[in-house]
């Protein structure tokens, strides 16, 4: 359903030379993703010939997107290894998909559009409380700007 988060997915490739290589594969079920594009910084071009203040859009601050899991011990030896020892630093290829993803070669397409993104990852268990289920962030350093398909 278009009007739902569910079915929401974080696939993955390889990066070789600057291009997608492999398979995409899922990287883990998550539970929560972030906004995917960001707004310009806004500047003032405001000057003393006008009583009001005048703007132009600045340059984009890629962030760092968060996405939330639940931890299984599996699941976060499978990502850590991906972004440690000889791996760290190492970029991959995402694709946020929105609705059941489609693989084709290097690509991936879904239902109601896909985000898709250069980064290097980190990954890490969250902090627990009394009567929690355990939980994790991958955090994505994004190395490219968001395209849209």
């Amino acid at each position: 359903m278009e009007k739902t988060t569910s079915n929401t997915f974080l696939y993955y490739v390889g990066i070789t030379s600057g291009t997608p290589t492999g398979t995409p594969a899922k990287l883990c079920d998550i539970t929560s993703y972030p906004a995917p594009f960001v707004n310009p910084e806004k500047l003032d071009i405001s000057d003393l010939s006008s009583n009001q203040r005048k703007y132009t859009q600045g340059m984009k601050d890629l962030p760092d997107y968060e996405f939330g899991f639940i931890y299984t011990k599996n699941q976060f030896s499978t990502m850590h290894s991906m972004c440690t020892g000889a791996n760290e630093g190492k970029v991959y290829h995402f694709f946020l998909c929105f609705g059941t993803p489609s693989v084709s070669g290097t690509t991936v397409t879904s239902d109601y559009g896909v985000f898709e993104f250069d980064a290097s990852m980190s990954v890490s268990p969250d902090g627990g409380d009394v009567g929690s289920v355990r939980t994790g962030t991958i955090t994505l350093y994004a190395e490219s700007d968001v395209e849209f398909s």
